[in-house]
């Protein structure tokens, strides 16, 4: 159970963060401002990735569950830096939309596959 509250903690971290960025963003909409997010952002995500490295995590869920993270993060950046080009791609965005919603049904599975074998095993 604590690899699970040790990844939650993680994850919440990591969503006031990129709340706080986003929120940054909104109010500044100037190229260069852009770019020092996106760096900011990047920076964010290797730190919360080395965390997520040195988590030890037992179950076979868990450590699914971080790789896909560690994928997710990777393509939200990918996804971030098409957006900042001047002349967007329409068919990348799209491509990359996608990819993040089956990442992001992929980690919701294996989440609550590690609930379901957390409760098992507690009961």
């Amino acid at each position: 159970m604590l690899t699970l509250a040790a990844l939650q903690s993680l994850q919440a971290l990591r969503a006031i963060d990129d709340e706080e960025t986003q929120a940054t963003a909104n109010q500044l909409s100037h190229p260069e401002t852009s770019k020092r997010l996106f760096d900011q952002k990047r920076q964010s995500f290797q730190h919360y990735e080395h965390e997520l490295n040195e988590l030890d995590l037992k179950s076979v869920e868990a450590h699914r569950f971080r790789t896909q993270l560690k994928s997710f993060n990777q393509l939200t950046l990918e996804y971030q830096k098409v957006e900042q080009q001047n002349n967007l791609d329409q068919s990348s965005q799209k491509s990359l939309q996608q990819k993040l919603k089956e990442a992001q049904s992929e980690l919701e599975n294996t989440y609550r596959a590690m609930e379901k074998s957390i409760s098992a095993a507690g009961a």
